[in-house]
C-alpha cells in the first residue's frame, strides 16, 4: 500500500461496467468523495439501472452504453474501469479494457479460471497497468485492527492460523446451488471463499508453498430415516418436502430473517425451483463442506474450514497463534492474550481510524475502491505502482491448487502448480 495516502490533484476518472448492487455501491463512492473519483461512463444491459446511474452522476448521454463492448471499443475515456457485471463476462471484459489502456478493478472474479487469470495478469504487466481484485475484507476496521496487532508484534511472529467460514444453510443453497447465475457451476471455493484465502495470506504475510484439501457435497437425508429420493428434481413432487428443511418452500417462505435479505420468488417460482440435493442438479465442484491445509514460508501453517450446515451466515471466526501470544476473533470482538503477562485484552473495532468511516462489516466496499484509487494515484505521480498484478494470480493459484488436491487426494506444491500452468499455456500458444 502506498504510504503517501490518497490526495490527488484531480479525481480519478472511472467507468462503471455493471449497474447492479455492487456497481452502484462502488459508484456511490464518487458521490461521497467527488474530489477522489468521478464517473465518466456506465455500461449496463438493464435500462433503468444504467440511466439511474447516469442521472446521479451527470454522465453525458453519449457515455451511456447498454453493452460493455461498445464502451470498450471507444477511445479511452477514463483512467480506470470497475467491472461488476456477470461472472461469465468478466474475463473477456477485463482483458478488453486492459488492452485499451484502462486500470481494472474486478469486483469478484468467480468465473475466472487460471488460464484466464494468467492472461489478464500478463496483459496488465505488458501494458504497465493495474489489475486489482476488490477483496473487501482487507479494508474493514475489524480486519485492519487484526493486521495492525500482528504487524505491531503484539503476538510475536505468526506461526499458525485457524479460520472458519460458516457459510450458512440459508445462504449457500439458494444463492449458489439454486441460483441461475451459477448455472455454469462456478467452483464454490472460488465463489464463496476467495476473500477468505486472500485474508489468510494477508494476515500470515508470506507466500503459500503447499496445499492439501478434503471436501465433498453433503446430501442430507429427507427424514430421520434413510429414504429413496424420487427421480423428479422438483421440491413440489417430493413426498418428503414437508419434513425437509432444505425444500424451496421452507427455504424461501418460512424464514423471515432470511427472506427479508433477498428478492423472494413468487409462489409459482418456488413451486418450480429444483431440488438441489439430487445428483442430477449439483455439479462435482459445487461442494458445501471443505477443509484446506496450507503451508507457508518459514513453516507457518493454516487450517481453513468452509461449511454450509451452520445457523450463522458468513460470521467467520479466526484464531491466530503467535510466538508471544494469540488472537481470537469472532467477527465483532478481538481477544488478545499475552503469554508473558497471561492477561487478556478485549478489543472492539468500530471505526476505520484512517478515514473516519464506520467499517466493521464486509458490506462496506469503500476500503477496496479507496485502495484501488491510491494505487492509481501513486502510479500516475511516480511512473510506477507498487501493487503487483501477480498478487491476484497468487490467490487464484491457491484456490485452484486446493481444488486439485481435493479431487486427487494429493498435496500440491504451489511452485510446481504455477510452472505447470505456464507450460500448459505455452503448449496452447504453440498449438494455435
Amino acid at each position: 500500500m502506498p504510504q503517501s495516502g490518497l490526495n490527488p490533484k484531480a479525481p480519478v476518472n472511472v467507468c462503471i461496467v455493471g449497474g447492479g448492487n455492487r456497481g452502484s455501491t462502488y459508484a456511490n463512492f464518487a458521490l461521497k468523495n467527488p474530489n477522489l473519483m468521478r464517473i465518466m461512463a456506465v455500461a449496463s444491459p438493464t435500462e433503468f439501472r444504467r440511466f439511474n446511474l447516469a442521472k446521479r452522476h451527470n454522465i453525458a448521454p453519449d457515455m451511456i452504453f447498454s453493452n460493455w463492448r461498445n464502451l470498450a471499443s471507444q477511445s479511452r475515456v477514463a483512467d480506470a474501469v470497475i467491472i461488476t457485471n456477470l461472472d461469465s463476462l468478466q474475463y473477456e471484459c477485463a482483458l478488453a479494457f486492459l488492452e485499451r489502456g484502462y486500470h481494472v478493478l474486478l469486483e469478484n472474479p468467480t468465473n475466472l479460471d487460471l488460464e484466464g487469470c494468467r492472461q489478464v495478469v500478463e496483459t496488465a504487466i505488458l501494458n504497465n497497468l493495474l489489475f486489482y481484485i476488490g477483496h473487501p475484507r482487507r479494508y474493514n476496521a475489524y480486519n485492519k485492527t487484526i493486521k495492525r496487532l500482528i504487524d505491531s508484534g503484539a503476538i510475536g511472529e505468526v506461526m499458525s492460523i485457524q479460520h472458519l467460514e460458516p457459510v450458512g444453510i440459508y445462504h449457500l443453497q439458494p444463492s449458489f446451488s439454486r441460483s441461475s447465475k451459477k448455472k455454469n457451476h462456478t467452483l464454490s471455493l472460488l465463489a464463496k471463499n476467495l476473500h477468505d484465502i486472500d485474508l489468510i495470506t494477508w494476515f500470515i504475510g508470506t507466500q503459500c508453498r503447499r496445499v492439501s484439501s478434503f471436501g465433498n457435497l453433503y446430501l442430507p437425508l429427507k427424514s430421520k430415516k434413510a429414504v429413496q429420493l424420487p427421480d423428479s428434481s422438483r421440491c413440489r413432487q417430493c413426498p418428503h418436502e414437508q419434513e425437509c428443511c432444505y425444500s424451496a418452500k421452507q427455504m424461501f417462505s418460512n424464514i423471515p430473517e432470511f427472506t427479508s435479505k433477498i428478492s423472494t420468488p413468487s409462489v409459482n417460482e418456488i413451486e418450480n425451483l429444483p431440488d438441489t440435493f439430487t445428483s442430477t442438479t449439483v455439479a462435482d465442484d459445487g461442494i458445501n463442506n471443505q477443509i484446506i491445509s496450507m503451508e507457508f514460508d518459514g513453516g507457518k501453517t493454516c487450517n481453513f474450514t468452509m461449511v454450509s450446515c451452520t445457523e450463522s451466515t458468513c460470521e467467520y471466526k479466526t484464531r491466530i497463534f503467535g510466538t508471544l501470544g494469540e488472537l481470537e476473533a469472532d467477527g465483532q470482538a478481538i481477544r488478545l492474550f499475552n503469554f508473558l503477562t497471561r492477561r487478556s485484552e478485549i478489543i472492539r473495532p468500530e471505526r476505520d481510524e484512517d478515514h473516519g468511516e464506520i467499517s466493521v462489516n464486509d458490506g462496506d466496499n469503500s476500503g477496496a475502491i479507496r485502495s484501488f484509487l491510491e494505487y492509481i494515484t501513486y502510479y500516475d505521480s511516480n511512473g510506477h505502482f507498487s501493487c503487483d498484478p501477480e498478487n491476484a494470480l497468487d490467490i487464484h493459484l491457491c484456490v485452484f491448487a486446493a481444488e486439485e488436491a481435493r479431487k486427487h487426494g494429493t498435496v500440491i506444491n504451489i511452485d510446481d502448480f504455477r510452472q505447470q500452468l505456464v507450460e500448459n499455456m505455452e503448449q496452447m500458444d504453440t498449438s494455435d
